[in-house]
């Protein structure tokens, strides 16, 4: 009897230590899960960047896990999805990042999210508490979200912006409008891709992915876009048809610089400082600039 008590007494002092590496180890499978669930992530992320344009991720019974994981239960179709948008360069350089919207994450930096480590001559990444990131774990979908997107470019060109894949939410007609803060245009990535001009160098604060437009943007985005901007030293003249010929005058009203070109972009150089009238003419119409050296 008296064995019976103390070994009794033995095992009730051994259940907070027991508790204590049960919880322990639960922690741990929690977090192999979810490093799991990230690394899959991960090599969509990497796969995309040699496949061609899908509209869907596809994960099949294999790829889930045994309890109620975030990332391969079935999302909320209102509150839950993910996309993958990946940036092209005309010197054949890809560059993709995730954002996955699930129950658990934060808009901050945590567990949820994975560094743009090792970025090389070009990255395309997205921001959250000055961490670059190329998978951005965030809380339930929210319509005024508004996503900060960094981009990096070895040298000048054109670069094109395209959706990759998509998920839940964004399988269901939700917009992920793309705001290029420098031309001021917004475009629905999910009815076609952005191609912007843009010198070498890092710009963290160009873009933004937003999910609703307000009137002004809308009408931004159903007009004729005709736009000048100065990009590093050049100016940029970009319009939605194509550009036949730009001309360059001084303010004695001579002219000082033709381009005839056809395209929808097209950088003009001045050499000299100074203020210039910019014309251009675009599929019989044409269009006057005031511009800054």
């Amino acid at each position: 009897m008296v064995l019976l008590l103390q070994t009794t007494d033995m095992l009730l002092s051994m259940l907070p230590t027991v508790q204590t590496l049960l919880g322990f180890l639960l922690l741990m499978v929690t977090e192999v899960q979810l490093l799991f669930q990230r690394v899959v992530l991960l090599i969509l992320v990497r796969d995309s960047l040699n496949t061609s344009v899908d509209t869907s991720l596809t994960f099949n019974n294999e790829m889930r896990g045994a309890t109620n994981g975030t990332f391969f239960n079935k999302n909320n179709s209102s509150t839950e999805g993910k996309f993958l948008l990946r940036l092209n360069s005309e010197y054949n350089t890809n560059n993709t990042f995730a954002v996955d919207y699930t129950n658990g994450a934060s808009d901050s930096f945590d567990n949820y999210d994975s560094k743009a480590l090792g970025m090389g001559s070009d990255a395309f990444y997205t921001l959250a508490d000055t961490q670059k990131l190329i998978i951005q774990g965030k809380e339930s979908f929210d319509i005024n979200d508004v996503v900060p997107v960094g981009a990096k470019h070895f040298q000048n060109g054109n670069f094109t912006i395209a959706l990759v894949q998509k998920e839940g939410l964004f399988n269901n007609g939700q917009a992920i409008y793309l705001h290029d803060k420098v031309t001021g245009i917004y475009t629905d990535l999910q009815n076609g891709a952005y191609t912007f001009t843009a010198n070498s160098g890092e710009s963290t604060d160009r873009f933004e992915i937003v999910y609703k437009l307000n009137i002004l943007a809308t009408a931004e985005v159903q007009k004729d876009t005709f736009e000048v901007y100065r990009d590093g030293q050049d100016f940029v003249v970009r319009n939605n048809k194509n550009i036949e010929k730009v001309e360059i005058f001084d303010v004695a009203g001579r002219k000082i610089q033709t381009i005839n070109e056809s395209s929808k972009v097209i950088r003009v150089q001045l050499a000299s400082k100074g203020v210039y009238l910019l014309k251009a003419s675009s599929e019989g119409k044409e269009y006057t600039k005031k511009i800054i050296k």
